[in-house]
């Protein structure tokens, strides 16, 4: 909190925050901010708010946000992966902004189905902005998103990556994945495999001048890595004022130059469509429906609770549908 930028900032993800769901820092409540949260699985032996992951919205009390939760997965289901999507309006910005906080863990399994778990949020109003921000720990080096057309390259500037040979991203063509436990350039093909089914793009390291350095976000010791990305669709690109990371000169100098972490925070600067006068006073328009939710995946299914709710729902729906198909039989 205390980077010179935070003084200018309303919103800030934290993501891998090793807390509770329900910690909240008296230091943080008492300089003027908001929190809320969603754990990872809490530490063997560990102690009380000492959680693995975790992510987290803080927002400015001074910007008269109202924001609305909704938990995707996280520790209370026993995920060692956190998604959690935060709904932000405020009564100067005429439509809401979504935000899906992010942290994938480097050592857990079931990565596939939460990736595909990731890809489902994108369910939000086409004029909606909506922001993937946090800790992929996947490389994806400066590999150009396939979604991208020779016509929008004009507009959309190339990507500045860390391009190492060992921060490669799995080569498209790749044998499938079929280890629990996978690396750093398999989550970086999972992770461009979303992007080019959503129409999503990397924000991070696309602001970059000729000179600058490459952008890490991960800097242990003197070894530099680009592990966390923001996220938004190709559409809403040109709200984007500009994107970058705020880098440390080590990590030996963290704790004096730095926030305590391995990791340097990325800045992204929004261009918002103001609410008119018109706007503001008139009548709410009828929330737009939206597709449910998953409720169900594969891998829970393991558990015979979730199951025997999956195989009611189940009889539910096929009964339903039985009798739609009746109704139409009955109108030939």
């Amino acid at each position: 909190m205390s980077l010179p930028i935070i003084q200018s900032v309303s919103v800030i993800i934290l993501t891998e925050h090793h807390l509770s769901g329900t910690f909240r820092p008296k230091e943080v409540i008492d300089s003027g901010w908001n929190i809320r949260a969603v754990a990872g699985v809490p530490k063997r032996r560990g102690k009380q708010h000492q959680h693995r992951g975790g992510v987290a919205i803080l927002y400015r009390d001074a910007s008269n946000l109202k924001v609305e939760q909704h938990r995707i997965t996280d520790g209370a289901n026993g995920s060692s992966h956190q998604a959690v999507s935060w709904t932000i309006k405020s009564p100067l910005v005429a439509r809401p902004i979504h935000i899906t906080g992010v942290y994938v863990s480097p050592s857990e399994g079931e990565i596939e189905e939460f990736f595909h778990t990731l890809t489902q949020q994108n369910h939000d109003p086409v004029d909606d902005i909506h922001i993937y921000a946090g800790d992929f720990n996947a490389h994806v080096a400066d590999e150009t998103e396939t979604n991208i057309t020779m016509q929008e390259r004009h507009t959309i500037p190339p990507r500045v990556g860390d391009c190492h040979k060992r921060h490669m991203p799995l080569p498209p063509a790749a044998d499938p994945i079929i280890n629990t436990r996978i690396s750093c350039p398999q989550r970086g093909r999972l992770l461009l495999r979303m992007l080019n089914t959503t129409s999503f793009l990397i924000l991070n390291g696309r602001f970059e001048g000729v000179d600058d350095p490459i952008p890490y976000t991960l800097q242990c010791q003197d070894e530099g890595t680009i592990n966390d990305y923001n996220l938004i669709a190709k559409q809403h690109f040109s709200n984007i004022k500009t994107c970058y990371v705020i880098p440390r000169p080590s990590r030996s100098l963290r704790s004096k130059s730095g926030p305590p972490t391995d990791h340097n925070p990325i800045v992204l600067h929004l261009s918002l469509l103001a609410k008119s006068a018109a706007q503001s006073t008139a009548n709410s328009p009828i929330a737009q429906e939206l597709p449910p939710r998953t409720q169900f995946h594969s891998s829970k299914l393991k558990d015979p609770a979730v199951r025997e709710k999956f195989l009611h729902a189940l009889e539910d729906q096929a009964d339903k549908a039985e009798q739609a198909i009746q109704t139409l039989k009955n109108g030939l």
